[in-house]
């Protein structure tokens, strides 16, 4: 019986047969893409495959998926991507970038549509911090109460205020 061995001692060896299928020969680049790209294009961009001319190993062609900000990003910095492409693989294997637009699928949702907060409740907020003598701190006070109004869930039908306004 073999005893319990490193995940990261077994996954190389399975991820390079399962990628070599795919005709991705140098899971290097894809496993340490986050590493070799700068850290403003890591989100934005995504390798997806490495042409070789027909029997050789050199002057590849490295396929990558970006954003359309991305990609032009890229296209200027691509001489100092491919050699950062090639120091991770420890030789000239690099010699161009192909750049395919594409939405990644990571886009954040739209934020929600702020509240409107009652004419009842900026006006208790207003009296609330009337007594503070500085005006700023309490202009400051008076606008975070509001985004925390706003941002609460809307108030029980019975009482218009929250529960920290009433009296």
């Amino acid at each position: 019986m073999s005893c319990p061995r490193a995940l990261a001692a077994i996954l190389p060896p399975l991820a390079d047969k399962a990628i070599g299928k795919r005709g991705l020969s140098f899971g290097t680049v894809f496993a340490e893409w986050t590493s070799i790209i700068s850290p403003r294009l890591v989100g934005c961009t995504l390798p997806f495959r490495i042409v070789f001319p027909r029997g050789q190993r050199d002057k590849a062609v490295l396929h990558v998926w970006a954003t359309s900000s991305a990609a032009l990003y890229m296209q200027y910095q691509e001489p100092q991507i491919i050699e950062r492409i090639n120091s991770a693989l420890g030789y000239y294997a690099v010699s161009r970038l192909r750049v395919v637009k594409a939405s990644l699928g990571k886009s954040t949702p739209a934020p929600p549509p702020p509240r409107t907060v009652p004419a009842e409740v900026v006006k208790s907020i207003n009296i609330a911090v009337e007594s503070i003598p500085d005006k700023e701190l309490a202009e400051s006070f008076a606008r975070l109460w509001l985004a925390v109004v706003a941002a609460a869930p809307p108030p029980s039908p019975s009482s218009p205020l929250p529960p920290f306004l009433r009296r």
